[in-house]
């Protein structure tokens, strides 16, 4: 459990938990854009999802490495770090305390 948290206010972990939740987004824009294209349109919305599918898993993979390699001697195998790369984008992260502390001054 502690490694968990310790990912999640891993900066290369937080780029790599929104860069899966935008390759899902142009999962969809491609898609759509394969649907699109078999009814008679034009082939750019799947060109433009696929590119973003692409490029964000790209990001997503340099992200989950890094963030592996920089948590120190235990690592966990990466299919439990893909589990909770998946689970991370499913949920919004916690506010870390910093965070709340800004929070309350500013009110």
């Amino acid at each position: 459990m502690q490694l968990s948290q310790t990912l999640q206010s891993n900066r290369n972990w937080r780029m790599a938990v929104w860069a899966l939740r935008a390759g899902c987004i142009g999962l969809i824009i491609g898609i759509s854009g394969l649907l699109t294209n078999r009814a008679g349109g034009t082939p750019w919305v799947l060109l433009v999802g696929a590119v973003i599918w692409i490029v964000s898993s790209a990001v997503t993979l340099t992200g989950a490495i890094r963030a592996r390699n920089q948590i120190g001697l235990v690592r966990p195998w990466f299919w439990k770090l893909r589990f909770w790369l998946i689970s991370d984008s499913l949920r919004r992260r916690n506010r870390e305390p910093r965070d709340l502390e800004r929070l309350n001054a500013s009110r």
